[in-house]
């Protein structure tokens, strides 16, 4: 019973990602248990400023999932928000987290 609530977890996830795609939004932000937020890059991201060397480019994030066994996705280029971004705009707005992470689908507690 509760492998089937996870894995209709994974595919309204799923679906939900396909969605930002198509919208060609560049990011989408996932909140995991004990981790916190993990922003994935649904396409490639080049961020340019005034100032050269803050100006970034970040790589796309890769989603694999297996949906017949629905327990956990793999995620490769996984980052984090810089919370210093917001005081100074000569901060990257990205940090890379994770280059390969498997989420536990139950972990996963809110996205947007």
């Amino acid at each position: 019973m509760e492998n089937l609530i996870l894995k209709d977890k994974l595919n309204v996830l799923i679906n939900f990602i396909d969605s930002k795609i198509e919208q060609e939004d560049k990011v989408l932000h996932i909140y995991v248990q004990e981790i916190g937020w993990i922003t994935l890059i649904l396409d490639e991201l080049e961020i340019v400023t005034d100032n050269w060397y803050t100006s970034a480019k970040y790589s796309k994030s890769e989603i694999f999932y297996d949906t017949n066994l629905g327990l956990f996705i793999t995620v490769k280029n996984a980052y984090k928000k810089n919370i210093f971004a917001t005081e100074n705009k000569n901060n990257q707005i990205y940090n890379l987290a994770f280059n390969e992470i498997d989420i536990f689908v139950d972990k996963i507690i809110a996205y947007y």
